[in-house]
């Protein structure tokens, strides 16, 4: 074999895996998107294995939006984490409810 061969087959010429550039994200550069919940009192419904859910947006002060989801007498800061406690595993809450106004 040749010295400029790759593995023994090609030569070094067409292997472009050695001149390729990785691009690395992190989680540290990924920004959060800022979801907002829908105003309180709004009704949220979310079906699972042929079961209706309901859950409702409530104000809360501890809360940093000073909104929560109120499950099964629990709250949650997050649609998703709320649905994790109907479903059992993760699951994008914001399209595991859906929501209509009771206001």
């Amino acid at each position: 074999m040749s010295s400029n061969s790759v593995k023994g087959r090609w030569p070094a010429r067409h292997c472009i895996a050695s001149e390729r550039r990785h691009t690395v994200t992190t989680k540290r550069s990924r920004q959060k998107i800022a979801r907002d919940l829908p105003a309180p009192g709004t009704a949220l419904t979310g079906r699972f294995k042929g079961q209706t859910y309901s859950a409702t947006i409530v104000e809360a002060e501890d809360s940093p939006t000073g909104k929560v989801v109120e499950y099964d007498g629990k709250r949650y800061t997050s649609p998703s984490a709320a649905a994790k406690a109907v479903t059992g595993h993760s699951i994008n809450g914001w399209l595991f409810w859906q929501a209509s106004d009771q206001q």
